[in-house]
């Protein structure tokens, strides 16, 4: 059976590669849908003018830096989990003509993993995020959570962010799953 070429085909349903909704993930781009069975060159022509054309290119930082984005002007940069991306990570999409950045991230988290010694020594366990906040741009905090128990939330709360941090939830809606007596019922 083909493959459908067009339109809301289980193939094609959603489909983040075709350039219909603007958004194109770099990470897939050799990946499924969106296509027929074309030859090679003709499914990289068409990635080609899915990217060009799209509003928002979705890719990890490294990935940015690859060919298939090689001539691109990427004006807005969006850098998510920027806390756990290296510098010189981070630094690859502002090469592509960055003029506006956005790092999302929290510093009281999870630093980037670095595995040589020598690189964490020189400076390289600190992200982008960490060593503007140390250089005087303050943070905007997001203070609301949604996802913990406010018992669970209160130690980050209190440890990491001077009791800042809000539920957004409360108890009820939090239950414990059945068997795990924790937390407790208030």
């Amino acid at each position: 059976m083909d493959k459908p070429q067009g339109g809301n085909g289980p193939n094609n349903m959603g489909d983040k590669n075709s350039n219909n909704n603007g958004y194109f993930d770099q990470d897939q781009q050799y990946g499924g849908g969106g296509g027929g069975g074309g030859s090679a060159a003709q499914m990289f022509k068409e990635k080609m003018k899915a990217i060009k054309t799209a509003q928002i290119i979705c890719c990890t930082c490294i990935g940015s830096g690859g060919e298939i984005l090689e001539g691109l002007n990427l004006e807005r940069v969006l850098v998510d989990e920027a806390t756990q991306a290296t510098e010189p990570a981070t630094l690859v999409p502002l090469t592509r003509g960055c003029r506006q950045l956005v790092l999302v991230g929290d510093h009281c988290q999870l630093p980037p993993t670095v595995l040589s010694t020598r690189a964490e020594e020189e400076g390289l366990g600190v992200p982008l995020f960490s060593r503007m906040v140390a250089c005087g741009v303050p943070p905007f905090m997001l203070d609301t959570q949604y996802r913990m128990h406010p018992a669970i939330a209160m130690f980050p709360s209190d440890l990491f962010y001077g009791g800042k941090l809000n539920n957004g939830v409360s108890p009820p809606e939090r239950r414990p799953l059945p068997g795990f007596p924790w937390p407790r019922e208030e």
